[in-house]
């Protein structure tokens, strides 16, 4: 309500109602756990608020780029709203960045993805599979026993093998 008086005694009074536009003012986003193994999830909230610190709820724009710069992920999500993404077995290790976007505004988060240097044997017939299922370049010897005729045969071969890559001994 507004009341006015002046110097002559005149009176006035009004009443209304008044909108307060909210600005956007600051975007933040977080990032757990700060680091991760290939294969599982990281989550992740990105919040718009106002000038008064009032969560605002609006789409926000996001993207998860790997440590050479290639985009991982791009799409949006929701202010305030907490959402995980499922990193791939492979996922390239090192410092990964999380960028969100809104109007003007921008903020980034940074998540690490760990090194797994690992292989997966299987026998298949008379031969042995050898799977790269870490998420860097395996160059190693590799040791393989044969059991035959009351003997053991240490069979050892240098295996060089991209993230997913099968060899065979």
């Amino acid at each position: 309500k507004i009341v006015a008086n002046d110097e002559l005694n005149n009176k006035g009074s009004a009443t209304g109602e008044l909108e307060v536009i909210a600005i956007p003012s600051r975007l933040e986003i977080s990032v757990q756990p700060e680091a991760q193994n290939p294969g599982l999830e990281i989550t992740y909230q990105a919040t718009i608020t106002d000038q008064a610190g009032e969560l605002l709820n609006d789409v926000i724009g996001l993207t998860i780029t790997q440590p050479d710069g290639v985009f991982m992920y791009k799409g949006e999500t929701a202010s305030g709203e907490i959402t995980s993404y499922a990193l791939g077995q492979y996922a390239a290790p090192g410092e990964h960045t999380i960028t969100a976007s809104y109007r003007n505004l921008g903020a980034q988060a940074k998540f690490s993805i760990n090194e797994i240097k690992d292989i997966k044997m299987e026998q298949q017939g008379e031969t042995v599979a050898v799977e790269n299922i870490g998420n860097v370049l395996y160059e190693e010897e590799v040791s393989v026993v044969v059991e035959g005729d009351g003997q053991n045969y240490y069979i050892k071969k240098k295996m060089k093998l991209d993230p997913g890559e099968v060899g065979t001994i």
